[in-house]
C-alpha cells in the first residue's frame, strides 16, 4: 500500500507540472497574438517560456499549392515565383478572411484558459454571450455578473482574481476584432465546415 502511495503522488505531481506547463502555452499564446502582432507580417513567431518558437502561418491553403511536375530549375523558380506572389498577397489582405486561423488560435487559448478558471464546461462557456460584466469580490476572486441586472442578477460565473486582468484584455481584444458584434458569442470561432452553435473540439 505504502509503495503504491508513493507511485500515487508521484503520478499527481506529474500531472500537475503538465498542468502548469500546458496553462503556460496557453498564457504564451495569448500574450503573443496582441493587435500589432496579429495584423502583422506572417508568419507570425510566438516566443514561448520553453526557449521554443511556435511558428504560425495562417495559410490554411498553402499545402495545396502546386508543386513542381517537371524536375528542372526553370520549372522551381517559376513556381517558386508563384509562391511567393501568393505570400505577398496573403501577407497583404489584413483582414479576417486571412487571419482567421490566427485569431482562432488565440480564441481557442483563451476559451481553455476561461474553462480553467471559472469551472464551467465547454458546451456552457461556448454558449456565453459578451455582456458589460460587473465584479463582486469573493474570498477566491470575484463573482461576475451582468451589469445590466446590477446586484440582483445572477452570477454568470466565478474567477480567481488573477484571472480579471487577463479576462478584461481578452475582451478588449474581442472588441477590436469584432466592433459590430457586440453581443454574439464570449468566444466566437469563425468557421467554414461547422455550424457556430456547434462547441470546438
Amino acid at each position: 500500500p505504502i509503495r503504491k502511495r508513493v507511485h500515487g503522488l508521484q503520478a499527481d505531481k506529474q500531472n500537475l507540472e503538465q498542468t502548469f506547463a500546458f496553462g503556460s502555452f496557453l498564457l504564451d499564446i495569448c500574450n503573443a497574438l496582441e493587435l500589432d502582432v496579429f495584423w502583422g507580417p506572417l508568419p507570425v513567431h510566438i516566443q514561448l517560456r520553453t526557449g521554443q518558437i511556435l511558428v504560425e502561418y495562417s495559410m490554411a491553403g498553402s499545402r495545396a499549392w502546386p508543386h513542381p511536375l517537371k524536375d528542372d530549375a526553370i520549372t522551381r523558380k517559376a513556381q517558386d515565383k508563384q509562391k511567393k506572389s501568393r505570400h505577398a498577397k496573403h501577407e497583404a489582405d489584413r483582414t479576417l478572411q486571412t487571419r482567421y486561423l490566427l485569431a482562432n488560435l488565440r480564441i481557442e487559448a483563451e476559451l481553455l484558459v476561461f474553462i480553467a478558471q471559472t469551472g464551467i464546461n465547454l458546451s456552457q462557456a461556448h454558449q456565453l454571450r459578451v455582456d458589460q460584466y460587473s465584479y463582486t469580490s469573493s474570498t477566491d476572486g470575484y463573482q461576475v455578473r451582468s451589469y445590466k441586472q446590477r446586484r440582483n442578477g445572477p452570477v454568470l460565473f466565478e474567477i480567481h482574481a488573477e484571472y480579471r486582468e487577463i479576462f478584461e484584455r481578452y475582451l478588449s481584444w474581442r472588441k477590436a476584432l469584432f466592433p459590430d458584434d457586440s453581443d454574439g458569442l464570449l468566444f466566437p470561432l469563425i468557421r467554414r465546415t461547422r455550424h457556430v452553435s456547434t462547441p470546438p473540439t
